[in-house]
């Protein structure tokens, strides 16, 4: 669901909106004229990795069926930023 029309993270407002769908992405990978797409995952918060992990996992398949060959993914078990 979260794919297809993008969500909220439940546990803030200042992020309101900020979870893309999969056009979203699409429609900036296409507009940057992008090559090589690199998906980095996890959390600032260990206990929420695991969700991390499915939806960066859901957004990697996403991007290759589009025709996106060079995509890889990152994914930690710790704080995404380091």
């Amino acid at each position: 669901e979260m794919l297809l029309n993008g969500g909220d993270p439940w546990h803030t407002e200042t992020y309101k909106t900020a979870i893309k769908s999969i056009s979203e992405y699409l429609t900036d990978i296409e507009s940057s004229g992008l090559s090589e797409i690199v998906i980095r995952g996890g959390s600032h918060d260990p206990n929420y990795y695991h969700k991390s992990r499915i939806y960066s996992g859901c957004l990697h398949r996403a991007i290759q069926r589009a025709g996106y060959d060079s995509v890889t993914m990152k994914l930690d078990g710790v704080d995404p930023d380091h």
